[in-house]
């Protein structure tokens, strides 16, 4: 986040296509490093960077950082940004949303989607949603769970995208806020 925007997108996209490292390079990165890092690398080959590292990067980053990266690399790798993008908010990080986003997501979201995605998620995800539903809202999503017939992974993952997609446009419009480490916009009182 410190760095200047032209660098930000660079740096990311060497980070996102980065697989293996020699070990001279890794040996030569620790020891100008190792006073600020206190990390010594001593593997023949390492694995570093990777779309997950830039994803956990952009993660920590605040949201004008993550904006600035990924436009970029949107306009100049295209399948890499969305490949980062898909990493960067899973469905089960609901449960970083706080309940009025939560509310405002489930009225964006078609109850299909919904039952299908919470198919393949935790109970404590299952509990968080349906609190933030009317009870009557809570029990025919929870009937259409049970009676529904099992499913592929990959319908469960699409429906999970979906509902992603809906967080995403909800916090790009400024209607709701994901908990991320690095912004400034924390409330003090």
């Amino acid at each position: 986040g410190q760095m200047a925007p032209e660098q930000q997108s660079e740096i990311a996209a060497c980070i996102a296509t980065m697989t293996h490292v020699s070990p001279d390079v890794v040996k030569e990165v620790a020891a100008v490093m190792e006073a600020k890092l206190e990390v010594v690398t001593r593997h023949e080959v390492s694995v570093a960077g990777g779309i997950r590292s830039l994803a956990q990067i952009l993660s920590s980053a605040d949201r004008s950082t993550e904006r600035n990266v990924l436009e970029t690399l949107a306009k100049e790798k295209p399948e890499l940004a969305d490949a980062v993008r898909s990493l960067l908010f899973v469905f089960e990080d609901v449960l970083k949303l706080d309940d009025r986003a939560i509310q405002l997501v489930l009225k964006e979201v078609e109850a299909k989607d919904l039952a299908l995605a919470m198919r393949g998620t935790s109970e404590t995800v299952i509990e968080r949603i349906m609190g933030n539903m009317s009870s009557r809202a809570a029990e025919m999503l929870r009937e259409e769970m049970e009676f529904m017939p099992p499913q592929r992974r990959r319908a469960v993952e699409e429906a999970q995208s979906k509902i992603v997609a809906v967080v995403r446009r909800l916090e790009d419009s400024g209607a709701i806020t994901i908990s991320r480490g690095g912004d400034d916009d924390d409330i003090v009182l």
